[in-house]
């Protein structure tokens, strides 16, 4: 199996309350490929990928890439399709970004306290502002171990 991957999208999406209902579902705007830069980077990364599977060691044990030939490769508008076809989200981050109470888009501070309310943490990718380069299960683990080291910090305090 082969993934193809863009790493530091341009494209942005959006996760917004509908209601104050903890049962109501927010509405999610994954947005990808939403920015052209974003379509150039992965055409490139697809046309790599059918070269690495159309070399003669690879044909030589009948891999493939599925649904995808020479015509669509060479034509941007049937490879943008293509792709968006086959795109989906995997690491969505930062619906909860760090930074100072004076920025309105942000929800918690460097100590992953949430602005405005007393008790209450995150502690997740969401406090991301953008997206790793990587994918982001080690860091998401760093910062679950940043949380617990100023908890115990400041229980000790």
């Amino acid at each position: 199996m082969l993934g193809i991957v863009v790493e530091k999208q341009e494209s942005r999406g959006a996760v917004t309350l509908v209601s104050g209902d903890p049962d109501q579902l927010p509405d999610l705007r994954w947005n990808l490929l939403s920015e052209p830069q974003d379509h150039v980077r992965f055409r490139a990364a697809i046309r790599v990928a059918f070269e690495i599977f159309n070399s003669a060691g690879l044909r030589g044990i009948g891999a493939s890439i599925v649904g995808l030939d020479a015509k669509t490769v060479g034509d941007d508008k049937k490879l943008d399709q293509w792709a968006f076809d086959r795109v989906g989200g995997g690491h969505p981050s930062g619906t909860c970004r760090m930074g100072p109470a004076s920025d309105d888009q942000a929800v918690v501070d460097q100590h992953l306290r949430v602005h405005g309310i007393d008790g209450l943490r995150v502690a997740d990718t969401s406090i991301f502002p953008t997206i790793t380069s990587r994918g982001p299960n080690a860091t998401a683990m760093m910062v679950g171990e940043f949380l617990a080291d100023l908890m115990k910090h400041e229980a000790a305090h």
